[in-house]
C-alpha cells in the first residue's frame, strides 16, 4: 500500500470501519451509537458534537488518551477517512478545559490551542456540522458562510450552506407569522375528524362510532405489520382522544397497583415497531389486568415511529388506567425535526399531523410514582438538592423542553459512577452520582428510581447501590448496536423489579433514519 501524504507526515490514516471499531471500544454505549448511526465522515467534532446522544469527556478520554497506540490499530490509503493529529489534540486537550456545551468546548479547543490558522476551514466546518445536527441552524449558517469564504469552490460546503440558508429562511418565516401564547390556538381545536369521509374503497380497519375497541386495535396492529396505514380519520380520532386524556393528567402521575397485581415498565422504543410487538408477545397485550408504562422516546431513529405512537395511543384510549405514557427528550419538535419522526409523519399522514403530535407531546406527563415506592422518569435527577415530588407535580409542562431547569433535567440527565454532580456528556442537563440518588429517595420516602434514556448492552443496568435501574427497550438499536432490550415487571405489594431481556426480531427492509432530516443524511 502506498502511504498517504498524511502518513508520510506521521499522521494516522484510517478507514471508517477501523475508526468506528476503535470507537466501539469505549465504555460509553451512547457514544458507540452516535458513531455507528451517524458518523462515517472524517469530522470527529461532528461525530461527537453533532449527535444528541453524543459522548462526553469521560467517554472520549478513553479513546484519545490512547493516541500512542492508535496507529497500530488502523490502516488505510489516501482515499480513506482520517482522524487528524490536529483534531486529536483538540479533542484530547479540550477534555481538560471542557465546561459547558459541546459547541463551547470545541470553540475553546480551537481558540486556546491557536489552531484556527492551521485549519480554519476545518474548524468552522466541524463546528457548523455540530450545530446542524443539534438543530441550531442559525449558528451553523454563520460557520458555513465562513467556510464558503475560505473555500469558495468546495461543492460540499456549498451544498451544506444552501441547506442552512433554506432552514434559516423557514425559521424566520415561522417566527414572522408566529403569534403569542395568549393568541395561539390549539391545533386540535381546528380538527373535526367526524367530517372526514372514509372512501368506499378503503379496506383497512374501521372504528364504528366513538369508542375504540380491542378488535379495531388488533386489526390495526396487523395492518401495520403489512406496512399499511389506517385511514386518517381514525388516526385523528386516536390522537385527539389521547390528547383529551393527557390534558386531564398531572405532570407527576401516581399509579396504584393492587396487591397481587403486576405492572410493566418499558424504556425507549424509538420507532422499532416490530420489537414493540415482540414485547407484547412476550409479556401480553396491555389490558386492565396487564398494565404498562412506556417511559418516553417512543419515536425517532426507527422508521416505524408512526406505527409505534398510534399503537401506544390506541391502547391509551382503550385502557386509560392501564397504559401510562411518559415524555422523553425525543418527544419534542427539535428532536423530531432532525431524527426522523417529523419526516415520517409528513410522509405517512400529512403536515397537519406534524403539528398535532407536537401539541400532544407537550401534554405527556413527566414522571410517575408507582405505589409510593418507585419513581419512574425518562432522564434523571436534578442540579439542586431538595426537589420534592410536589415540585415535579406543579411543573407547567405544556411547552417544548427548556434548556435548563427541572423539566429539562427530568428529560435529559444521566447517572454517573462518581459521587456528586458533573457535566452532562450530552451538553445539556447534568450527570448525578449515587449520593444524589440516595438523598432524593430519602427525602421523598421512595425505594427505587427507574429511568431510560441510554442504550445498554443487556437492555438494562443497575447502578447506585441498586437504587437506580436504567431500562432500554429497543434491541439492536438503529440496527447496529447489537444490544438486548429489556422491560421490568413489578408485583405488588413488594414491588421488587423482575427484569426480562429479549433480542431484536426481524423487520421489513426499511433502514433506520429513513425519514431523517437532510442534514443528517449529508453526513452519512
Amino acid at each position: 500500500m502506498v502511504a498517504s501524504s498524511r502518513e508520510q507526515r506521521g499522521l494516522p490514516s484510517t478507514s471508517a470501519g477501523a475508526y468506528t471499531q476503535e470507537l466501539l471500544d469505549t465504555e460509553d454505549a451512547d457514544a458507540r451509537c452516535a458513531v455507528d448511526a451517524a458518523s462515517r465522515p472524517p469530522w470527529c467534532a461532528a461525530v461527537f458534537c453533532g449527535h444528541e446522544e453524543r459522548a462526553g469527556p469521560s467517554g472520549l478520554w478513553s479513546i484519545f488518551q490512547k493516541r500512542e497506540t492508535f496507529n497500530e490499530k488502523v490502516s488505510g490509503g489516501p482515499d480513506v477517512k482520517i482522524i487528524s493529529l490536529e483534531l486529536w489534540v483538540i479533542l484530547r486537550d479540550g477534555l481538560v478545559m471542557w465546561t459547558s456545551t459541546w459547541s463551547d468546548w470545541m470553540c475553546k479547543g480551537l481558540r486556546n490551542l491557536n489552531l484556527r490558522r492551521m485549519m480554519p476551514s476545518r474548524g468552522y466546518y466541524r463546528r457548523g456540522a455540530a450545530y446542524l445536527a443539534m438543530g441550531k441552524f442559525k449558528e451553523a449558517l454563520k460557520d458555513f458562510q465562513q467556510v464558503k469564504k475560505i473555500c469558495p469552490n468546495d461543492p460540499d460546503a456549498t451544498r451544506k450552506l444552501k441547506e442552512c440558508e433554506k432552514a434559516v429562511q423557514k425559521i424566520r418565516f415561522e417566527e414572522a407569522i408566529c403569534v403569542g401564547d395568549a393568541e395561539r390556538r390549539s391545533v386540535a381545536d381546528s380538527i373535526d375528524y367526524h367530517i372526514i369521509e372514509v372512501e368506499p374503497h378503503y379496506a383497512g380497519p374501521r372504528i364504528d362510532g366513538e369508542e375504540i375497541t380491542i378488535d379495531f386495535v388488533k386489526a390495526m396492529l396487523d395492518e401495520f405489520k403489512k406496512q399499511k396505514c389506517i385511514h386518517k380519520r381514525y388516526a385523528y380520532q386516536i390522537v385527539l382522544k389521547t390528547l383529551d386524556l393527557l390534558r386531564s393528567m398531572p405532570s407527576l402521575v401516581d399509579v396504584d397497583v393492587p396487591n397481587g397485581g403486576h405492572f410493566t415498565v418499558c424504556g425507549d422504543v424509538h420507532g422499532q415497531y416490530f420489537d414493540l410487538l415482540n414485547i407484547f408477545d412476550l409479556n401480553g397485550l396491555p389490558s386492565e389486568e396487564n398494565p404498562y408504562l412506556f417511559n418516553g422516546d417512543f419515536v425517532d431513529r426507527g422508521s416505524f415511529s408512526v406505527e409505534v405512537i398510534l399503537t401506544l395511543f390506541a391502547f391509551k384510549c382503550l385502557y386509560p388506567k392501564a397504559m401510562y405514557l411518559a415524555r422523553g427528550n425525543h418527544e419534542s419538535k427539535s428532536m423530531n425535526k432532525i431524527y426522523g419522526f417529523e419526516g415520517e409523519v409528513r410522509s405517512k399522514l400529512g403536515e397537519k399531523f406534524v403539528e398535532l403530535f407536537a401539541e400532544v407531546f407537550c401534554w405527556l406527563p413527566l414522571a410517575h410514582v408507582i405505589n409510593n415506592k418507585v419513581f419512574v422518569v425518562h432522564g434523571g435527577l436534578f442540579s439542586v438538592d431538595g426537589v420534592k415530588l410536589s415540585d415535579i407535580r406543579s411543573i407547567d409542562r405544556f411547552c417544548e423542553p427548556p434548556e435548563e431547569g427541572l423539566m429539562c433535567e427530568l428529560l435529559w440527565s444521566d447517572p454517573q459512577p462518581q459521587l456528586g454532580r458533573g457535566p452532562s456528556k450530552r451538553g445539556v442537563a447534568l450527570s448525578f452520582g449515587a449520593d444524589v440518588t440516595k438523598k432524593f429517595l430519602q427525602e421523598n420516602n421512595l425505594d427505587l428510581i427507574v429511568r431510560s434514556h441510554e442504550v445498554k448492552d443487556e437492555g438494562y443496568e443497575i447502578e447506585h447501590d441498586g437504587k437506580l435501574i436504567t431500562v432500554f427497550s429497543a434491541p439492536n438499536y438503529c440496527d447496529q448496536m447489537g444490544n438486548k432490550g429489556a422491560f421490568i415487571r413489578f408485583t405488588a405489594p413488594e414491588m421488587k423489579p423482575d427484569i426480562v431481556t429479549f433480542s431484536a426480531v426481524p423487520h421489513p427492509d426499511v433502514r433506520p433514519m429513513a425519514y431523517a432530516n437532510n442534514f443528517l443524511r449529508m453526513f452519512q
